[in-house]
């Protein structure tokens, strides 16, 4: 009998960025952290540019997006350099195609979706149960899959979001795959340049929202990356007028943030004494000669995720004042937190987004989107500074981590035929 041929090597392919952790990548990063060269640890991490088989639709409510332009967020720069705490292992599995942030256009649609071919989209990553295919947990029923309580469980392999689970690919793909209930159209009006920084600028509406300022109320953010420069978006697109001053570590990125809308930038090396003039309070001094600050800031947005840049933050919040966590803080050790106890300090963690109540239950994503329609004139786009294809995945990173030419804004990947620009 005449075999038949071998067509495997015809086998449609992506071109995708594939991490493959193990536990001696995560000893290696976590050595070369201890050492103080967590950057190298990047470099050094098993993440490839590859071609990888084009995955099939998982059922008839899912959509396939040809991505345009993809973010690359703080968490991911996390993920590499092993600052993101062990206890978020349990929601990933690898090898996995990283990325959750992106503006795409569907190029192939199940026989049950709403959406059609050609349409222009942004992606919720977070996998809750709705995507799993099980039964709404109480986070998922509320419109929150971020909190799902079942992210090991159903059809797909453990993962919170996009990007740590190897039964899809994330978006730092030229392809990637959502279900029907994680998408959101774009409209004609958000070119791709705003469209990229959706998911970005609703983590910072949603901390916003949940940690509003009243009136009066001094705002401090800390932090000037994209995360930081977005939360001041997010105040001024909510109409939010309180002084805001930011906390910049670079001082290129002050006039960024003057141009994004903050009342006064403050450099991080000025330290505590300058920022408390700034804020109308006083600095005294403990026995170890470490700095006290009386008075403060009512509401303080810690984009940055640090020990250093969360124990700036609750340093410099009054009395009976609020924190918001927006930036992921890891593993921290040796942090004073006397402040939080001893000045009735609120301190709220906020993920992701999900349904606003405030906004009848829409959605963080179409809510921004919105905003963005409404306020075309803000200058969204110019927060992406560098834009490289996924074959230069390692000179992306190594822009991000202070190895490439001039200080990093927001870091993009472009596909072979990129989207509308702004």
């Amino acid at each position: 009998m005449k075999e038949s041929p071998d067509h495997s090597h015809l086998q449609p392919t992506i071109g995708s960025v594939l991490y493959r952790f193990s536990l001696i990548s995560y000893g290696r990063s976590l050595l070369l952290r201890k050492i103080g060269l967590s950057d190298v640890a990047v470099s050094a991490s098993p993440l490839r540019y590859q071609r990888t088989p084009r995955p099939e639709l998982p059922g008839p409510d899912w959509v396939r997006v040809r991505m345009h332009l993809m973010g690359i967020c703080g968490s991911d720069i996390g993920m590499l350099k092993a600052t993101l705490s062990p206890q978020l292992s349990p929601f990933s599995s690898f090898p996995a195609v990283m990325g959750h942030e992106g503006v795409g256009e569907i190029v192939e649609v199940g026989a049950t979706s709403p959406f059609a071919v050609g349409q222009r989209v942004v992606g919720d990553p977070f996998l809750g149960c709705l995507v799993r295919s099980l039964p709404p947990c109480r986070p998922c029923a509320l419109g929150f899959p971020a909190l799902c309580e079942q992210t090991t469980k159903g059809r797909l392999a453990p993962g919170m979001l996009l990007g740590t689970c190897r039964d899809l690919p994330g978006t730092w793909s030229e392809e990637t795959l959502y279900h029907t209930s994680q998408l959101h159209l774009v409209p004609d009006d958000v070119a791709d340049d705003r469209a990229v920084l959706v998911e970005p600028l609703a983590v910072a509406v949603h901390a916003v929202l949940s940690t509003p300022p009243q009136p009066g109320d001094q705002v401090l953010v800390v932090g000037d990356g994209t995360i930081g420069l977005l939360i001041v978006v997010a105040l001024r697109l909510l109409d939010f007028d309180q002084p805001v001053t930011l906390i910049a570590h670079h001082p290129e990125r002050a006039q960024e943030a003057l141009l994004m809308g903050a009342s006064d930038v403050l450099l991080e090396h000025h330290g505590l004494p300058a920022m408390a003039a700034r804020l109308g309070a006083h600095v005294v001094r403990a026995l170890d000669r470490s700095e006290v600050m009386i008075g403060g800031a009512d509401v303080v947005y810690d984009a940055v995720g640090t020990q250093a840049g969360l124990d700036l933050a609750l340093r410099a919040t009054r009395a009976q004042g609020r924190v918001s966590l927006v930036g992921s803080p890891g593993v921290l050790s040796r942090l004073d937190v006397t402040g939080i106890w001893s000045r009735n300090v609120e301190v709220r963690g906020s993920l992701a987004y999900g349904k606003e109540s405030g906004y009848g239950g829409l959605h963080t994503f179409d809510l921004v989107m919105k905003l963005l329609q409404d306020r075309p004139q803000v200058p969204l786009g110019r927060l992406i500074t560098h834009r490289f294809s996924l074959s230069q995945v390692q000179e992306a990173l190594a822009t991000l981590t202070g190895h490439g030419a001039g200080h990093p804004g927001k870091v993009v990947f472009v596909n072979a035929q990129e989207g509308r620009s702004a």
